[in-house]
């Protein structure tokens, strides 16, 4: 008999808290999930077992544990918790090497009010540091993580 395979569309809002806390946590075990978020034993089990049909956690190791491969920007990215704005805001900070409330505005079209909200949301996550002297940022990811985590 042929499993069926859920698609992300298609599953319980159990199954994304339940990768939350695994993406949160940086590990998953039925037992965890068992704790966690309430749930049996066998929902538990068929959710690590989607989780690793998915591509999110590693197959059983040799010491029993499975390794976390999403991480929390591909989460919130991926389950539409991060601003779209937020993600074109640090392209355009990364392209440019340099993160600003000018940048934003004028290169990227942002409002006052949503520079700043972008900017502290790249902070808060270590995209880029605090203020400099020259009221600029260092952007702390590089193209290459950027793409990684977030896509072309």
């Amino acid at each position: 008999m042929k499993e069926e395979i859920i698609s992300t569309e298609e599953v319980e809002p159990c199954f994304i808290e339940a990768l939350k806390l695994t993406v949160e946590y940086g590990r998953v075990s039925i037992a965890m999930l068992q704790r966690k978020c309430r749930l049996g034993y066998n929902k538990a089990g068929r959710i690590v077992e989607w989780m690793e049909r998915e591509g999110y956690v590693s197959a059983l190791g040799d010491g029993g544990m499975r390794k976390v491969l999403l991480t929390k920007e591909q989460f919130l990215r991926s389950f539409g918790e991060v601003e779209p704005t937020f993600i074109e805001a640090l392209r355009l900070v990364v392209h440019n090497g340099c993160a600003s409330i000018f940048l934003l505005q004028r290169r990227g079209g942002m409002s006052l009010n949503g520079a700043k909200e972008a900017l502290a949301w790249m902070e808060e996550n270590g995209y880029v540091s605090a203020f400099g002297e020259d009221k600029t940022r260092t952007v702390l990811i590089t193209a290459e993580e950027f793409t990684k985590m977030f896509g072309a």
